[in-house]
């Protein structure tokens, strides 16, 4: 079950969107292809929801370099 109010995204949901493992996830990230994860606490890291979503409906557009 998601909830579309909650600002994050923990990795299982995530993982429904973008079905990678963690190291090509970690590579896209560094590459700007994917938005970085926000560390929520020592050990929960979480992705903006609204990012995820942007990137979702055009991959191509979020990835440019203006982006940056």
């Amino acid at each position: 079950m998601t909830d579309e109010t909650v600002p994050f995204m923990l990795k299982d949901e995530v993982d429904r969107v973008h079905p990678v493992n963690d190291r090509a996830r970690k590579r896209a990230e560094d590459a700007g292809l994917f938005p970085r994860r926000i560390r929520l606490a020592l050990q929960c890291r979480a992705s903006d929801r609204s990012d995820i979503n942007e990137r979702q409906a055009d991959p191509v557009a979020w990835a440019q370099p203006a982006r940056a």
